[in-house]
């Protein structure tokens, strides 16, 4: 499979310059607000300067306490594992997003760091989806999809225990099958962040909120058939804009499933097809 699609482009030509950022000093809750309306992974933290001073993670707003009354990101924000070159090329820096396990990296003319917006996987699909369809037509979509321990969920599941599962393996969203592995709904961080109901009831102190993943879940979930090629994955993943595709069988059983992650690592590695 060749890398050259994206050899051509630079990280400064494919980063998105209106992605959200926030502010050492602004509030988790603002911030929260923002990663429930945009459905974004991260949010880049810059000063007064425009420059990267850490990046806040969807993940790490769930840890704020209920009994927090204020709370201002510079108590939550982390330090970049990744930041990307602005003058390197895509090919490269994919590479070391896929090495360091990051989805969403902000961008910046190293060594200044000023912010000039993220590069994202999501971004890196689309682009391939717009300049390569002939491999994502020619690729079965099972070729590159994980189809042994796929990480699932049952309806009848607490959310609370949904929502550890997701940070624990650092998942966009979980699919929810019944007890004959049929499909029957997807759950999403950002589902839990746009209902509320996992914020946090988790204090060893405090009765937790049961909920059910049944209540929250997606019912209505995009998914292709085994039969299907990586084109009809991307072109959910584009039009729908989601992460993960599920892969069904005849009788709507989950055998495999597809993300965005798949997808950059099929066109970064080299070998001749």
């Amino acid at each position: 499979m060749s890398s050259f699609i994206l050899q051509q482009v630079l990280v400064e030509d494919l980063s998105d310059r209106q992605h959200p950022v926030t502010f050492r000093d602004e509030l988790v809750t603002h911030a929260r607000s923002t990663f429930r309306h945009t459905g974004v992974g991260i949010l880049p933290v810059i000063d007064r300067f425009r420059r990267i001073v850490g990046i806040l993670r969807r993940e790490d707003v769930f840890l704020l306490s209920s009994t927090r009354a204020v709370a201002y990101v510079r108590e939550f924000m982390r330090e970049p594992v990744y930041i990307a070159q602005s003058t390197d090329t895509v090919l490269k820096a994919c590479r070391e997003m896929l090495q360091v396990g990051e989805w969403e990296v902000p961008v910046a003319p190293l060594p200044l760091k000023t912010y000039l917006g993220v590069l994202s996987f999501k971004r890196v699909v689309r682009y391939i989806y717009d300049l390569e369809p002939r491999i994502l037509k020619e690729t079965p979509a099972l070729e590159i999809a994980t189809c042994e321990d796929i990480i699932m969920c049952k309806p009848d599941e607490r959310v609370d225990a949904i929502w550890r599962r997701t940070i624990e393996k650092r998942l966009s969203g979980i699919p929810v099958v019944d007890a004959k592995r049929r499909l029957i709904g997807f759950v999403t961080q950002t589902d839990l962040l746009r209902r509320g109901v996992v914020r946090p009831r988790f204090e060893s102190w405090e009765r937790p909120r049961i909920t059910k993943v049944e209540n929250i879940m997606t019912k209505d979930v995009k998914w292709v058939s085994k039969k299907a090629t990586l084109y009809e994955v991307v072109k959910l993943m584009v039009e729908q804009k989601v992460s993960r595709v599920p892969i069904l069988d005849q009788r709507k059983r989950l055998v495999g499933i597809v993300d965005l992650e798949d997808i950059v690592r099929l066109f970064v590695e080299t070998r001749r097809r």
